[in-house]
């Protein structure tokens, strides 16, 4: 029975050594039984901690990404509206006369 569980991997997993482990496979006491319940139960707690903190770390993701998103679509529009704007200014001069493209001053 002892080569269908991988004693090794619940020892590193666990406080229990691999000795207590064999014996409580082998002839278990209600004292090895608890030990080992305890032990799987503080690293269920563990567990349990790090899943919510991984939750709490996809939620603040999402949330800088949708806001980045958001600011970089504001800033799109901005910057869409002030080119917009100074190429309208820039025909206004031209057909009021008070601006002459750069290029149109070199063959004078």
């Amino acid at each position: 029975m002892a080569a269908e569980v991988d004693l090794r991997l619940i020892s590193d997993s666990t406080s229990l050594t691999e000795s207590s482990l064999t014996t409580l496979l082998d002839a278990p006491t209600s004292d090895l039984v608890k030990s080992f319940l305890q032990a799987i139960q503080g690293k269920l707690k563990e567990c349990e901690l790090l899943k919510s903190q991984k939750i709490k770390a996809e939620v603040e993701l999402e949330t800088t990404i949708r806001t980045s998103e958001s600011k970089s679509k504001v800033l799109q529009n901005s910057r869409d509206k002030a080119l917009a704007d100074a190429s309208k200014l820039r025909v206004d001069l031209q057909v009021s006369g008070w601006f002459t493209p750069l290029h149109a001053c070199d063959n004078n």
